[in-house]
């Protein structure tokens, strides 16, 4: 199974993310604000990360954007999530989905399984 990385500053919203995609099988990393993502990605690199826009330190759109600028061989699908920010405001440039939070469990699921499967083209 694929392995993911969930990066969240709500420890709560973290645990509850990573636990649930634990029972279903993924692999996976959590990290409390993107700057400790880079640190999780350059030690072992997932198939996808689930990152909040809005934290400390580094933000999501800040993090994905750093993905991204990695050589095309090492680029990671980046789920992007907001409680306070629409897809709408969402700069293309940072994410390859999106999710209102809190995530509903089928919809974070279904988005996770097709970043693994799919990739970045």
């Amino acid at each position: 199974m694929a392995a993911v990385l969930v990066v969240e500053d709500d420890k709560d919203l973290r645990e509850i993310m990573a636990m649930l995609l634990e029972s279903l099988g993924f692999k996976v990393c959590a990290a409390c604000n993107g700057v400790a993502a880079l640190r999780c990605i350059a030690c072992s690199r997932p198939d996808v990360v689930v990152a909040d826009w809005a934290m400390p330190e580094m933000d999501g759109v800040t993090l994905g954007r750093t993905i991204r600028g990695w050589p095309p061989g090492q680029r990671i699908p980046v789920l992007l999530m907001s409680a306070g920010y629409t897809e709408r405001q969402a700069p293309a440039d940072a994410y390859d989905a999106f999710m209102e939070k809190p995530p509903r469990i089928p919809e974070l699921v279904a988005k996770v399984t097709e970043l693994a499967e799919v990739g970045v083209r």
